[in-house]
Order: C-alpha cells, then sequence, then structure tokens
C-alpha cells in the first residue's frame, strides 16, 4: 500500500444535455491519486478504506460521479465546478480537491491523431497553390501546408479515411499553431482556422504544436 497526499480529475470535459445519451455516453467522474512524488498510485495500491465523494455547482453529478441529473448540463462553452473529498482513516487522508469540467461541442475535435504534409505541386509558377504532394522532408523556402489525416470529436466519432469520413482540412478547429523553433521554421494559421501553413528557414529540426479551438 502506498501512501498519497494528492488527486487530479481524470475527467474534465463533457457534452452539452441535448448530446448526452447516458445509455451510451457514460462518462462519470474520476480521480487519479498521487504519491508524494506526485507519481500516479495504480488502484491495487490503493487504501481498502478509500472513500470519495463528488458535489457539484449545478447539480448534475451524483455522490458517486456518475450522471444523475442530464437535463442540468448548460449548453457548450460553460462549465461546472466540481469538488471531490477523499478520505482513508487508515491513512490518515481527508483531501478537498476543486476541479472544473468543461462543457464542449460534440462535434468539435478533441484530438488529432494523424496528419501529413503536403507541399504546393504546381511547378510551372501558377500562384493557385494546390498543395497535393504528399511530403516527408521539408526543402528551405518551399511553403508546406499541414493537413489532418485523423481526428476524434468529443462525442467519439473518429474522422478518417478508413471510415469513410474523411477530413479535408482543420475544420476551423485550429486556435493556435506553435514552433519549438523558430530559426528552423515558422508557422501560421488563417483566420478561419482551416489551414495550417509551415515555412522551413534553415536546416535543422523543430516540432510544430497545434492548439485545438477546444483548448484541449
Amino acid at each position: 500500500m502506498e501512501c498519497f497526499n494528492g488527486v487530479s480529475a481524470i475527467n474534465e470535459t463533457i457534452l452539452p444535455s441535448a448530446s448526452v445519451d447516458t445509455d451510451a455516453y457514460q462518462l462519470g467522474l474520476g480521480l487519479e491519486y498521487k504519491d508524494t512524488e506526485g507519481n500516479v498510485i495504480q488502484a491495487d495500491k490503493l487504501p481498502e478504506d478509500l472513500k470519495v465523494s463528488f458535489a457539484d455547482s449545478k447539480d448534475v453529478f451524483a455522490e458517486d460521479g456518475t450522471i444523475a441529473n442530464k437535463e442540468n448540463i448548460p449548453s457548450a462553452n460553460n462549465s461546472i465546478t466540481v469538488v471531490a473529498t477523499v478520505s482513508s482513516e487508515s491513512q490518515d487522508v481527508n483531501l478537498t480537491e476543486e476541479f472544473t469540467v468543461n462543457v464542449v461541442n460534440a462535434g468539435d475535435w478533441a484530438t488529432v491523431s494523424g496528419s501529413q504534409l503536403k507541399i504546393d505541386n504546381d511547378i510551372d509558377g501558377d500562384t493557385d497553390a494546390s498543395y497535393d504532394n504528399t511530403v516527408n522532408t521539408a526543402v528551405v523556402g518551399d511553403d508546406m501546408i499541414l493537413f489532418p489525416t485523423v481526428a476524434t470529436q468529443n462525442d467519439g466519432t473518429v474522422l478518417s479515411e478508413e471510415n469513410d469520413n474523411a477530413v479535408q482540412d482543420w475544420n476551423g478547429q485550429v486556435e493556435s499553431v506553435e514552433t519549438s523553433d523558430v530559426t528552423v521554421v515558422t508557422v501560421s494559421k488563417d483566420a478561419s482556422g482551416d489551414t495550417v501553413t509551415l515555412r522551413p528557414i534553415s536546416a535543422g529540426e523543430a516540432t510544430v504544436t497545434v492548439e485545438l479551438a477546444s483548448g484541449l
């Protein structure tokens, strides 16, 4: 048995009331337990007398963290404040932790797990770039477009060519884009959040990070 001194929320998003089918969408609040060094403690290492209860600002969840009142879930872009109480007499632990559950649109993207780089395949100098040539390496001076290939919506739907619902662009889901080294590559997005452009500056390696509009 490992002694713990901290907890953190596992689930921090929920769909709006109209998008939640409690028979198919079994979201429940959950916690991770941390030891004194911040490492996650596995369930079989927790004390047997561990007690956990939840309370929230919208009366959405039951004490055990399951959805009790679906109709109380607010609309997207709102939030629910949750207070978790954790206790164990054998470990002399009595913790109270507050966290926020954000209400997100069902069709917004939760994650992007596949992408590819493309350059303009038009070699005659035409300014109408088609960006239909997939590449694995970058050439200094040649702009590239980062295309998503696999995306998962907040409702669990996976968008991909394999599922016959391929994504064509970022679909307005890009909030921001950053590069780890602007001397190697610069990055930008268009105003609509549909297109992410990379411009190689010099030889080297850089990491490009895309933050989704959902904030996830």
